[in-house]
């Protein structure tokens, strides 16, 4: 895992897409993942308890922008005010929705320690990924497709 001084340059910061989603862990407890998301869109930082909460909200908020709203609406990614200053954090993803076809998001994602974006073909593959690497076995199942 990075230490808390690392730089926004080094997460690769994505851009475009339908929608894009900081995520900043700041705890695990139990297996559960807390944290805090921020959607560029909104503007605003969103708590969560479990990956499942994450992933609920964070699709409602994504599926309620039109085509017409991502044209018209400029995201603001300013990472120092918003997910990424949070501290302390454990870990540290951006994740760039392409697409939500078949009722699923497909897209790529960045992570702390890693320079390299990483593919996911569907929601349930990106939070198994997400969960790996955290060093989490017993992996929540929500009601993700």
């Amino acid at each position: 895992m990075r230490h808390m001084n690392e730089s926004k340059k080094d997460i690769g910061f994505l851009s475009g897409g339908i929608g894009t989603i900081f995520i900043s862990v700041t705890k695990i407890v139990e297996n559960k993942v807390c944290g805090y998301f921020y959607s560029p869109f909104y503007r605003k930082l969103i708590y969560f308890e479990n990956f499942a909460q994450m992933y609920i909200m964070a699709d409602t908020l994504v599926r309620k922008l039109t085509k017409e709203e991502r044209a018209y609406l400029k995201p603001v990614i300013n990472p120092e005010k918003n997910c990424y200053s949070i501290k302390p954090k454990i870990y540290f993803f951006a994740l760039n929705i392409l697409s939500l076809e078949d009722n699923t998001w497909h897209g790529i994602m960045s992570y702390s320690g890693c320079k390299q974006k990483t593919y996911f073909k569907n929601s349930k593959e990106m939070l198994k990924k997400m969960n790996a690497l955290l060093g989490i076995t017993n992996i929540e199942d929500p009601e993700v497709k």
